[in-house]
């Protein structure tokens, strides 16, 4: 099977009178065949038909350009749309664009300069990303579903347009002025989202800050005692914001907690009383990870009877493919599914959620999980820097490094090569098993190799990590990030094994089952075996890991490629490419 690569104001409003004489020169919009400003004060109201009994409830929708304003030196109009039902306002927006092109049959995407919510309830919500100051919009087919459009293809009259879409519905005019009337936008709540930096924990509760004091019933017995958890209550909330988290799973009973906070909201129930939840720009969605797609399958023995490495690394990828492509809890459909069993329809087609990260314990796995398609990759990151080091010699005859910095640089350099190969975005979590200097320089290293994700495991006894060191460590990594700006992330150096491989201590330990280490769980991939060109695995590894130990002790950072033979590694100045014959070329 072919494998397929991955390559994904300050503003017055102006009179009528003060825009009439702007130039437009450089405007090729077909909508604007004469100034912005002749649009002001139009409105539409429209009827609203299409299935009964479905949310969001809209029985009329209206349409208004209440003013026009200076953005960038460049004339931009207010656009507004009211979502009614039987005379009652659900929710509102406000965008600032350079142009309607938007409106017309074509469906054209406009940049946006600010945009604002009016929520049910509650005051207005500008978004903002908070590293540029631009607008930032909602993440689910905003222009294809959530915004109207002219149902032909031509543009639009001074009455807005006659007939239109929204959400599958159709819009049928009924009423039109030169009345429009603006928002309050001047009461909108300014929401600095940074996507750029996700700071997060995995549950919606916390330990009781008692310790841990009885087993766990789901967990392993052999990890001992269990902490007492309780459910996360507003103040908890307000702790972890102010301590600098910005991504939360919640429940809808929590939501109000949370939802006019400059963060991320994972949530999956509710969707029956928030008819405005998809127009708000920190839904991140229903899905906030997917759950070790490759230790699950390696450590049920998936693999067992593969006869090599890249039979083992397809049928990995096509089963991650599938699972991402569902509608499962961790599949790109489950929004999807969960908006239409709570009766929404948002017309043709489906909702997908394509953007969540990969959370795994096998450090090799995200150059296979992004392969696959994975919207990103997590590492869970239990890091032991003397256990991996005698890991290492153990099972290959290798000297490695044993300090702390050398093997968060190792397993970073993992996730650095994955991610810049495949241009996904990546991040590291801390568990109750993580060192404690690991944990201290774990987020600021990662951070500055570029990082996204920063987040801690919450439950299972020894895998947890108490809440009041989530806090600190939050606090630390904020006070790191104010201090030092990212620099250059991207390393100079690649070392390349030969696709399907693995380079973790996921590989390097004996299997549980196999008792001995082994490639993708299978007998005929344990080290001692020999690959098609009659060498051992152990030796090719046993290459790699020198190579890396030698680049570490040097101060050097690179990157970690698992290449097809006719691949090459681009963008490095430095190639150093590991053989199935356990030749290292270009040292």
């Amino acid at each position: 099977m072919e494998l397929r690569r991955h390559p994904l104001l300050h503003l017055r409003l102006l009179s009528v009178a003060a825009v009439l004489g702007l130039a437009l020169s450089g405007i090729v919009s077909p909508v604007r065949a004469q100034s912005l400003a002749s649009w002001t004060g139009a409105r539409a109201d429209y009827r609203v038909t299409g299935p009964s009994g479905v949310r969001p409830e809209l029985t009329q929708v209206t349409l208004s350009l209440p003013g026009v304003a200076i953005h960038d030196g460049q004339e931009h109009i207010w656009f507004q749309m009211e979502a009614i039902n039987r005379g009652a306002r659900q929710y509102a927006i406000a965008m600032l664009v350079p142009s309607l092109d938007f409106l017309s049959g074509a469906r054209e995407a406009v940049p946006v300069a600010r945009y604002i919510l009016f929520p049910p309830g509650g005051q207005p919500l500008e978004y903002v990303r908070k590293a540029t100051g631009e607008a930032m919009l909602p993440r689910y087919d905003f222009w294809e579903r959530l915004v109207p459009r002219s149902a032909t293809p031509g543009g639009i009259g001074p009455a807005l347009f006659d007939e239109g879409t929204l959400m599958g519905r159709s819009l049928t005019r009924i009423d039109q002025g030169m009345d429009a009337r603006s928002l309050p936008i001047e009461d909108a709540k300014r929401l600095e989202l940074e996507p750029e930096v996700l700071i997060g924990t995995s549950r919606d509760f916390r330990d009781d800050g008692t310790g841990r004091r009885h087993r766990s019933t789901g967990g392993d017995a052999s990890e001992g005692p269990d902490y007492r958890y309780v459910s996360f209550d507003a103040e908890n909330y307000r702790s972890m914001i102010d301590a600098g988290m910005n991504l939360f799973r919640i429940r809808a009973p929590h939501a109000a907690w949370v939802i006019e906070e400059p963060v991320f909201i994972v949530q999956l129930d509710g969707f029956e009383d928030s008819p405005e939840v998809l127009y708000r720009s920190n839904y991140f969605g229903a899905v906030m990870y997917m759950d070790e797609p490759m230790v699950r399958a390696v450590g049920t023995l998936m693999f067992a009877r593969t006869g090599s490495a890249s039979e083992a690394a397809t049928l990995q990828i096509e089963l991650i493919r599938g699972r991402i492509e569902g509608s499962n809890k961790y599949g790109s459909r489950h929004l999807d599914r969960l908006l239409r069993r709570a009766g929404c329809d948002l017309g043709p087609g489906e909702i997908l959620q394509a953007d969540y990260p990969v959370w795994e314990a096998m450090a090799s796995g995200a150059w296979y999980e992004l392969e696959a398609g994975g919207g990103g990759f997590c590492h869970e990151s239990r890091i032991q820097p003397e256990r991996f080091a005698e890991l290492v010699e153990s099972a290959l005859g290798v000297r490695f490094p044993s300090d702390v910095v050398s093997c968060v640089d190792f397993h970073l350099s993992l996730f650095t090569g994955a991610a810049r190969w495949f241009e996904r975005p990546w991040g590291v979590s801390i568990y109750g098993q993580t060192e404690e200097e690991a944990a201290e320089i774990l987020f600021p290293r990662a951070y500055e190799r570029g990082a996204t994700y920063f987040w801690f495991w919450t439950s299972d006894g020894a895998h947890h990590v108490p809440f009041s060191r989530q806090l600190e460590l939050t606090r630390q990594l904020r006070r790191y990030i104010r201090e030092n700006p990212r620099g250059e992330a991207e390393a100079r150096t690649a070392l390349v094994l030969p696709w399907g491989y693995l380079l973790d201590d996921f590989a390097f330990r004996p299997n549980w089952k196999l008792r001995k280490p082994a490639l993708w769980g299978s007998e005929k991939l344990s080290f001692e075996n020999r690959n098609s060109e009659g060498v051992r695995y152990r030796e090719v590894l046993a290459a790699a890991m020198r190579e890396a130990a030698d680049l570490l002790r040097a101060g050097e950072r690179f990157d970690i490629l698992f290449l097809q033979p006719e691949e090459r590694a681009r963008g490095y100045a430095r190639v150093l490419r590991v053989r199935e014959t356990g030749r290292v070329e270009g040292r």
